[in-house]
């Protein structure tokens, strides 16, 4: 990640939040339900017009207590990452 000018490296393998955030966006974005129904319980909640999708990792070993995405239509807009000891992060993707 680059800002302001500083660099952070994160690692984006194993079951770190940054991680978890990475690989279910892309198993969402993909349309690649196989993967998603492997890593999670997953429950969604309202209309095309505005939804929220809630995944619960399957395995407890992981960092992460649950991931929220909400979006409009076939947009994803918000990405909540929850992790077991309470830290949230929340991304807004823009266009």
């Amino acid at each position: 990640i680059e800002r302001d000018g500083s660099q952070t490296v994160m690692s984006l393998v194993g079951g770190t939040p940054p991680a978890a955030m990475v690989q279910t966006l892309r198993a969402v974005l993909s349309g690649n339900l196989q993967e998603l129904e492997s890593l999670y319980r997953a429950s969604a909640l309202g209309s095309i017009e505005r939804w929220t999708l809630h995944l619960e990792p399957r395995s407890a070993d992981t960092a992460i207590r649950e991931v929220r995405l909400s979006g409009k239509g076939g947009m994803v807009d918000e990405i909540e990452v929850v992790e077991r000891g309470g830290d949230k992060t929340v991304t807004t993707l823009s266009r």
